[in-house]
Protein backbone atom coordinates (compact mmCIF):
# COMPACT_ATOMS: atom_id res chain seq x y z
CA UNK A 1 0.00 0.00 0.00
CA UNK A 2 1.48 3.03 -0.72
CA UNK A 3 1.92 5.74 1.49
CA UNK A 4 -0.72 8.99 1.03
CA UNK A 5 0.78 12.33 -0.92
CA UNK A 6 1.72 14.69 1.65
CA UNK A 7 1.11 18.51 1.32
CA UNK A 8 4.28 20.87 1.50
CA UNK A 9 3.20 23.33 4.12
CA UNK A 10 4.39 26.39 2.74
CA UNK A 11 2.85 26.21 -0.95
CA UNK A 12 0.71 23.56 -0.64
CA UNK A 13 1.99 21.76 -3.33
CA UNK A 14 2.07 17.63 -3.13
CA UNK A 15 5.19 15.97 -2.36
CA UNK A 16 5.92 12.89 -4.46
CA UNK A 17 8.25 9.91 -2.81
CA UNK A 18 10.84 8.75 -5.22
CA UNK A 19 13.81 6.74 -4.93
CA UNK A 20 16.22 8.80 -3.23
CA UNK A 21 14.06 10.44 -0.17
CA UNK A 22 11.58 7.55 -0.25
CA UNK A 23 13.02 6.41 2.88
CA UNK A 24 12.48 9.90 4.91
CA UNK A 25 9.31 10.65 2.88
CA UNK A 26 6.90 10.18 6.09
CA UNK A 27 8.65 13.18 7.81
CA UNK A 28 9.02 15.30 4.92
CA UNK A 29 7.04 18.67 5.17
CA UNK A 30 8.60 20.68 2.21
CA UNK A 31 8.52 19.77 -1.71
CA UNK A 32 11.55 19.92 -3.63
CA UNK A 33 11.27 23.87 -4.64
CA UNK A 34 11.54 24.81 -0.47
CA UNK A 35 13.37 21.78 1.22
CA UNK A 36 15.68 23.79 2.26
CA UNK A 37 14.00 27.31 3.77
CA UNK A 38 13.16 25.37 6.85
CA UNK A 39 16.97 25.65 7.71
CA UNK A 40 17.89 27.20 10.58
CA UNK A 41 21.46 28.91 10.06
CA UNK A 42 23.69 30.42 12.63
CA UNK A 43 21.67 32.57 15.45
CA UNK A 44 23.03 36.26 15.42
CA UNK A 45 22.48 38.78 18.14
CA UNK A 46 20.33 41.47 17.71
CA UNK A 47 23.41 44.14 17.61
CA UNK A 48 25.35 41.59 14.86
CA UNK A 49 21.56 41.53 12.85
CA UNK A 50 21.74 45.47 12.50
CA UNK A 51 25.46 45.61 11.17
CA UNK A 52 24.55 42.79 8.97
CA UNK A 53 21.57 45.26 7.82
CA UNK A 54 23.37 48.22 7.81
CA UNK A 55 26.30 46.36 5.50
CA UNK A 56 23.96 45.37 2.86
CA UNK A 57 21.81 48.45 2.66
CA UNK A 58 25.26 50.14 1.65
CA UNK A 59 25.29 50.39 -1.80
CA UNK A 60 28.26 49.77 -4.14
CA UNK A 61 28.97 53.27 -5.14
CA UNK A 62 30.67 53.96 -8.52
CA UNK A 63 33.89 55.10 -6.93
CA UNK A 64 34.21 51.90 -5.11
CA UNK A 65 33.25 49.41 -8.61
CA UNK A 66 35.74 51.18 -10.49
CA UNK A 67 38.53 50.73 -7.80
CA UNK A 68 37.81 47.21 -7.79
CA UNK A 69 37.86 47.64 -11.67
CA UNK A 70 41.14 48.68 -11.99
CA UNK A 71 42.67 46.78 -9.28
CA UNK A 72 41.63 43.53 -10.77
CA UNK A 73 43.04 44.46 -14.35
CA UNK A 74 46.10 46.64 -13.59
CA UNK A 75 48.91 45.62 -15.34
CA UNK A 76 51.84 44.93 -12.59
CA UNK A 77 55.15 45.47 -14.18
CA UNK A 78 57.48 42.10 -14.51
CA UNK A 79 60.33 44.18 -12.44
CA UNK A 80 57.26 45.02 -9.83
CA UNK A 81 56.56 41.27 -9.34
CA UNK A 82 60.43 40.08 -9.14
CA UNK A 83 60.81 42.66 -6.55
CA UNK A 84 58.11 40.91 -4.85
CA UNK A 85 59.38 37.28 -5.12
CA UNK A 86 62.74 38.62 -3.82
CA UNK A 87 60.70 40.23 -0.61
CA UNK A 88 58.37 37.88 0.02
CA UNK A 89 61.75 35.69 0.85
CA UNK A 90 63.18 37.68 3.12
CA UNK A 91 62.10 36.79 6.37
CA UNK A 92 62.21 40.19 8.18
CA UNK A 93 59.79 41.61 6.31
CA UNK A 94 56.00 42.07 6.78
CA UNK A 95 53.12 42.16 4.49
CA UNK A 96 52.47 46.14 5.12
CA UNK A 97 56.16 46.63 4.72
CA UNK A 98 56.01 44.76 1.67
CA UNK A 99 52.93 47.21 0.06
CA UNK A 100 54.90 50.29 0.85
CA UNK A 101 58.22 48.98 -0.51
CA UNK A 102 56.20 48.50 -3.84
CA UNK A 103 53.61 51.27 -3.68
CA UNK A 104 50.87 48.57 -4.71
CA UNK A 105 47.57 48.91 -2.85
CA UNK A 106 45.63 46.65 -0.64
CA UNK A 107 43.83 44.99 -3.41
CA UNK A 108 46.58 44.64 -6.24
CA UNK A 109 48.84 43.49 -3.73
CA UNK A 110 45.89 41.12 -2.42
CA UNK A 111 45.80 39.69 -6.15
CA UNK A 112 49.35 39.25 -6.92
CA UNK A 113 50.40 37.35 -3.75
CA UNK A 114 47.12 35.09 -4.39
CA UNK A 115 48.53 34.50 -8.22
CA UNK A 116 51.62 34.01 -7.46
CA UNK A 117 51.21 32.09 -4.00
CA UNK A 118 54.19 32.62 -2.39
CA UNK A 119 55.86 29.65 -0.95
CA UNK A 120 57.14 31.39 1.94
CA UNK A 121 54.99 31.87 5.19
CA UNK A 122 56.36 35.70 6.31
CA UNK A 123 57.15 36.64 9.86
CA UNK A 124 54.57 36.24 12.60
CA UNK A 125 52.86 39.01 14.43
CA UNK A 126 55.25 40.15 16.80
CA UNK A 127 53.86 40.30 20.06
CA UNK A 128 54.72 43.32 22.74
CA UNK A 129 56.32 40.64 25.16
CA UNK A 130 59.12 39.87 21.89
CA UNK A 131 59.36 42.93 21.07
CA UNK A 132 60.87 44.06 24.33
CA UNK A 133 63.01 41.22 24.32
CA UNK A 134 64.45 42.09 20.98
CA UNK A 135 65.15 45.81 22.05
CA UNK A 136 66.69 44.17 25.09
CA UNK A 137 69.21 42.32 22.77
CA UNK A 138 69.73 45.36 20.82
CA UNK A 139 70.40 47.78 23.39
CA UNK A 140 73.07 44.57 25.04
CA UNK A 141 74.55 44.98 21.21
CA UNK A 142 73.73 40.60 21.18
CA UNK A 143 73.11 39.41 17.79
CA UNK A 144 70.40 37.23 16.91
CA UNK A 145 68.45 35.82 14.84
CA UNK A 146 64.44 35.58 14.77
CA UNK A 147 61.83 33.60 14.15
CA UNK A 148 64.17 30.83 14.36
CA UNK A 149 63.75 27.39 12.43
CA UNK A 150 65.78 24.23 12.38
CA UNK A 151 66.34 22.55 8.77
CA UNK A 152 65.49 19.44 9.87
CA UNK A 153 62.07 20.34 11.13
CA UNK A 154 60.73 23.64 9.87
CA UNK A 155 57.39 23.25 11.28
CA UNK A 156 58.52 24.52 14.52
CA UNK A 157 59.25 27.92 15.12
CA UNK A 158 61.52 29.53 18.16
CA UNK A 159 61.69 33.17 18.94
CA UNK A 160 65.19 34.07 19.05
CA UNK A 161 68.62 32.18 18.28
CA UNK A 162 71.67 33.93 19.57
CA UNK A 163 74.23 34.11 17.23
CA UNK A 164 77.51 31.68 17.66
CA UNK A 165 76.02 30.08 20.30
CA UNK A 166 73.49 27.54 21.12
CA UNK A 167 70.86 29.51 23.11
CA UNK A 168 67.78 29.73 22.43
CA UNK A 169 64.92 32.36 23.62
CA UNK A 170 61.58 31.25 23.81
CA UNK A 171 59.29 34.06 25.22
CA UNK A 172 56.29 32.63 26.82
CA UNK A 173 53.03 34.43 27.60
CA UNK A 174 51.73 33.84 30.91
CA UNK A 175 48.44 32.22 30.45
CA UNK A 176 48.87 30.66 26.71
CA UNK A 177 51.64 28.37 27.97
CA UNK A 178 51.08 28.24 31.45
CA UNK A 179 53.41 29.63 33.56
CA UNK A 180 54.17 27.48 36.58
CA UNK A 181 54.58 30.59 38.90
CA UNK A 182 51.10 31.85 37.82
CA UNK A 183 48.79 28.47 37.60
CA UNK A 184 50.99 26.91 40.57
CA UNK A 185 48.41 23.75 40.31
CA UNK A 186 49.18 23.27 36.24
CA UNK A 187 47.24 23.37 33.50
CA UNK A 188 43.34 24.45 33.83
CA UNK A 189 42.28 23.55 30.77
CA UNK A 190 42.90 21.38 27.43
CA UNK A 191 44.55 24.11 25.73
CA UNK A 192 47.32 24.82 27.76
CA UNK A 193 47.53 21.39 28.82
CA UNK A 194 48.38 20.73 24.78
CA UNK A 195 50.58 23.77 24.69
CA UNK A 196 52.81 22.75 27.38
CA UNK A 197 52.91 19.10 25.54
CA UNK A 198 54.31 20.73 22.36
CA UNK A 199 56.44 23.17 24.09
CA UNK A 200 57.82 19.74 25.69
CA UNK A 201 58.69 18.47 22.22
CA UNK A 202 60.21 21.60 20.67
CA UNK A 203 62.79 21.51 24.15
CA UNK A 204 63.44 18.06 23.51
CA UNK A 205 64.04 18.36 19.88
CA UNK A 206 66.21 21.01 20.57
CA UNK A 207 68.26 19.67 23.05
CA UNK A 208 69.05 16.60 20.20
CA UNK A 209 70.66 19.67 17.91
CA UNK A 210 72.48 20.75 20.72
CA UNK A 211 70.76 23.48 21.58
CA UNK A 212 69.59 24.74 25.28
CA UNK A 213 66.45 26.98 25.25
CA UNK A 214 66.38 29.92 27.88
CA UNK A 215 62.40 30.62 28.88
CA UNK A 216 61.81 34.43 29.74
CA UNK A 217 57.82 34.65 31.14
CA UNK A 218 55.36 37.13 30.45
CA UNK A 219 55.82 38.52 34.22
CA UNK A 220 59.16 38.77 34.63
CA UNK A 221 58.96 41.10 30.79
CA UNK A 222 56.38 43.54 32.31
CA UNK A 223 58.49 43.65 35.36
CA UNK A 224 61.75 43.85 33.55
CA UNK A 225 62.71 41.52 36.57
CA UNK A 226 66.47 42.42 36.94
CA UNK A 227 67.74 38.79 38.02
CA UNK A 228 65.95 37.18 35.02
CA UNK A 229 67.46 39.51 32.58
CA UNK A 230 70.99 39.42 34.23
CA UNK A 231 70.85 35.60 34.59
CA UNK A 232 70.64 35.12 30.78
CA UNK A 233 72.68 37.95 29.97
CA UNK A 234 75.09 36.23 31.78
CA UNK A 235 74.77 32.76 30.16
CA UNK A 236 74.94 34.77 26.47
CA UNK A 237 78.70 36.12 27.46
CA UNK A 238 79.48 33.03 28.93
CA UNK A 239 78.46 30.87 25.90
CA UNK A 240 80.06 33.80 23.13
CA UNK A 241 83.29 33.70 25.24
CA UNK A 242 83.58 30.17 24.97
CA UNK A 243 82.68 29.77 21.64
Amino acid sequence: MSAPIRKCIICGADIHPNKRLQAGYKDRNFCSDHRHSHRIGKKHSEETKKKIALGNSKPCTPEKADSIRLANTKIVPLETIALLDELWLDQTNTHESIKLTTNLSKRVYDRIKKLRNPPVRLPPKEYSTEKRVREWLTLNQISFTQWFKFDENPTWEYDFLINRTNILIEVQGDYYHCNPVVYLTGPINEAQAARKRLDNIKMKFAKTQGMFIFYVWEQDINSMNDIVFNKLLKRISDAINNA
